[in-house]
């Protein structure tokens, strides 16, 4: 079972990105102070969303089932330089880069904020937050994920050798 998990995380975190996208839908068809065309607008924003937030699972599947990678794990190894790795790892980085452009260049703290996308959490309920906040959250985005990885990279994760 441990095995077949960390072969295949990355398809439950597509699955996870999927429900959420779900219930972000539902969420912003519930809000009754939008108009429909902003309805529309917030669901456009969260399949967006959900897009995006799958792409650096399925460069994990991708270099899992391509045998570049032996599991889950080494992907808490960059400084292994895997390919893979360092593909994934970019990917989020680059991710987090461009949501902080949306929020504080294209409008996109106030739209985190009518359509709640920042509640993204299945059957959560959350304050509101601010737009500051929002802008905040989003442009320490980068900032995180550097630190992240750098502390990955200097931890010692046992490598799991390519079958």
């Amino acid at each position: 079972m441990f095995d077949l998990m960390s072969r295949y995380f990355w398809a439950i975190c597509i699955a996870v990105a999927l429900a959420k996208y779900l219930a972000m839908r539902r969420r912003i068809r519930a809000l009754t102070d939008l108009s429909p065309t902003e309805k529309q607008s917030g669901e456009a924003c969260a399949q967006w969303f959900a897009i995006l937030s799958c792409l650096p699972w399925l460069i994990m599947g991708w270099g899992i089932l391509g045998g570049g990678v032996p599991s889950v794990f080494a992907f808490l190894r960059p400084a292994d330089r895997n390919p893979y790795v360092i593909l994934w790892l970019g990917t989020i980085f680059v991710l987090t880069l461009v949501y902080a452009g949306w929020v504080w260049f294209a409008g996109g703290a106030r739209k985190v904020q009518a359509f709640q996308l920042y509640n993204a959490n299945l059957g959560s309920r959350r304050a509101p937050l601010s737009e500051t906040a929002i802008k905040i959250f989003a442009a320490l985005g980068p900032f995180f994920v550097l630190f992240w990885i750098w502390w990955m990279a200097r931890l010692n994760i046992p490598a799991q050798p390519l079958r």
